[in-house]
């Protein structure tokens, strides 16, 4: 019988007995041992629960283009699937007869005349595989959280600031010496309530300030608001909606970024009642 060998990994499982060529030689040994001829190899690195997972939809294609019955072959259950939203996919190729699952860890061997024990046994292995999943997922939670509660950040400092490492070696954030006093003015002039969005998009362009990617850009308008409406620059961080304090050095006051955020609700209203054609008096601080 023709067969095809998966192997997958993610970028978190290049370790010893996980990698790509340590799976490849396990399934040629066991192709040889079973008498299968290997015709095609799927080497995946990929999610198995996150996404579209092009290169698992490319496999399948190429199974239901093949005329007669083939092997699909993998090291373990996890390595082809870490989820049951795969299962009704694989289980129409088996029952219809097209494909035949190994597993050469678990030593199973699934066809269309496969017993009900060998796809309790099967779907048990699916289970443990999405278990282990949830339970890394429920890891990541509580050291995203964890950090979140002691002040650190989780990601990419924003514009006006840069991630770096301390003396000791550790992830830390500190004000950008190029950028973060440009940032500043930003919060100072709109607080005047005499600059739009789009004038402090000029100013920002004038006094050379771009955005804070691997290949820095003008900042627009959006960018602009998006700076003027992030509490971390006068100490916190906001997740889902929630405040996190952050240990790391305010670029402005509180009081500033509460006239800023006061002088946004006055031109939001602006625009609305100027819609109505009636006007408002000036919001104070």
């Amino acid at each position: 019988m023709k067969a095809i060998i998966l192997a997958r990994v993610s970028t978190t499982e290049q370790e010893d007995g996980h990698s790509l060529d340590a799976q490849i030689n396990r399934l040629k040994d066991y192709c040889q041992r079973k008498g299968l001829i290997i015709d095609k190899e799927f080497v995946i690195v990929e999610s198995s629960t996150r996404g579209e997972r092009p290169e698992f939809n490319k496999m399948i294609t190429y199974i239901k283009s093949q005329k007669e019955k083939i092997a699909l072959v993998c090291d373990k259950v996890d390595r082809l699937q870490r989820s049951f939203k795969e299962v009704p996919i694989l289980e129409e190729l088996r029952r219809s007869g097209k494909l035949v699952l190994h597993f050469n860890v678990e030593n199973q061997i699934l066809d269309e005349n496969a017993s009900s024990s060998q796809i309790m046994a099967y779907q048990m292995f699916v289970m443990m595989a999405e278990n282990y999943t949830n339970c890394i997922s429920d890891n990541v939670r509580r050291s995203i959280e964890k950090k979140l509660n002691e002040g650190s950040i989780c990601g990419k400092a924003p514009v006006g600031y840069i991630n770096t490492l301390d003396k000791n070696g550790n992830k830390t954030v500190i004000i950008d010496p190029m950028r973060g006093h440009i940032i500043k003015k930003l919060f100072e002039e709109y607080a005047t309530g005499l600059v739009s969005y789009k004038e402090l998009a000029d100013m920002a362009f004038n006094w050379g300030l771009r955005g804070n990617t691997s290949k820095p850009k003008p900042l627009v308008k959006n960018q602009i608001s998006s700076i003027l409406q992030n509490p971390f620059y006068y100490g916190y961080m906001k997740v889902k909606d929630n405040l996190y304090a952050h240990i790391y050095e305010p670029l402005i006051t509180r009081e500033l970024f509460r006239k800023c955020e006061l002088y946004s609700l006055h031109f939001k209203i602006g625009r609305y009642c100027k819609q109505l054609n009636f006007s408002i008096p000036l919001l104070t601080y």
